[in-house]
């Protein structure tokens, strides 16, 4: 009976391991980040108000959101690389050599078939994509982007605003101010959609199915206000790139949030 038990136990392990893309490392699970689906969505939330403010602010020009290159598998990592250094490109254009990431308005450009194909390999190769696992694990991704980086004269620090349960959105909001984008790397969850009427909100959440790697650029602040004009509700959320072929962008929100870490990218 006991192995009977114990055969349970590591054929669990084992489907684990292949549905979610885990990797074991003694007795320790090595959080991977590769690809995931996307899921059908649970039951929209519908919010009733009387009155609601929304403040933002979004990076000028808007960002720069890409999408894996043909011949790609678990590129998260490599498509959020490719996205952070386009987005400083436009203050240090000596990161992608030969592109000019803006418009003359400002405006970032879209994915071009030269250029950023040859950052996402680069920057895919550079994070050993799929060498030790699939995906890659939380300083694969940092080595393979700081490496990038260096490799073009510059040098880059990240600080990790998440705290366990704790997402620091004060620092955020003034990096943000500050030109400065976030690499997010999140456990499975949902991201999210709203959809705005005169007295009611629709929030839609579309699913994440496993780890995943996504740049912030932007958040949202939802206050909502009942008939007698009290703060009833607040929603906080983060202007996402998602980095996928089925989904360019979305919101994530941070109260609560399902964050492993949350890096502030600052390139000198």
């Amino acid at each position: 009976m006991k192995k009977f038990f114990k055969l349970c136990a590591l054929s669990f392990s084992l489907i684990c391991v292949l549905i979610f893309g885990g990797w074991t490392n003694g007795t320790d699970i090595e959080e991977r980040y590769a690809d995931v689906q996307l899921l059908s969505p649970a039951a929209n939330e519908v919010i009733e108000f009387s009155s609601r403010t929304v403040e933002n602010y979004y990076t000028p020009g808007d960002f720069p959101y890409f999408e894996s290159e043909n011949g790609m598998s678990n590129a998260c990592g490599a498509v959020a690389g490719a996205e952070i250094v386009s987005f400083y490109d436009k203050y240090f254009d000596d990161l992608i050599p030969g592109w000019d990431a803006c418009y003359p308005n400002g405006r970032y450009r879209i994915q071009d078939h030269v250029y950023i194909p040859a950052v996402m390999w680069e920057m895919y190769e550079l994070m050993q994509t799929n060498v030790n696992a699939p995906g890659v694990n939380e300083q694969e991704f940092l080595n393979g982007l700081k490496a990038y980086i260096n490799g073009k004269g510059h040098s880059v620090s990240y600080n990790n605003i998440v705290n366990g349960s704790n997402f620091d959105f004060e620092t955020y909001k003034s990096e943000l101010h500050n030109n400065k984008v976030t690499a997010l790397l999140a456990h499975a969850g949902d991201v999210y959609f709203v959809s705005q009427n005169d007295t009611q909100d629709k929030i839609v959440p579309i699913n994440i199915a496993g780890s995943h790697i996504m740049v912030a650029f932007g958040y949202d602040i939802y206050r909502y206000y009942d008939a007698n004009g009290n703060l009833f509700r607040t929603d906080y959320y983060l202007e996402v790139a998602m980095g996928m072929d089925a989904l360019t962008l979305a919101l994530y929100k941070i109260n609560p949030h399902n964050l492993s870490a949350a890096y502030i990218v600052d390139i000198k």
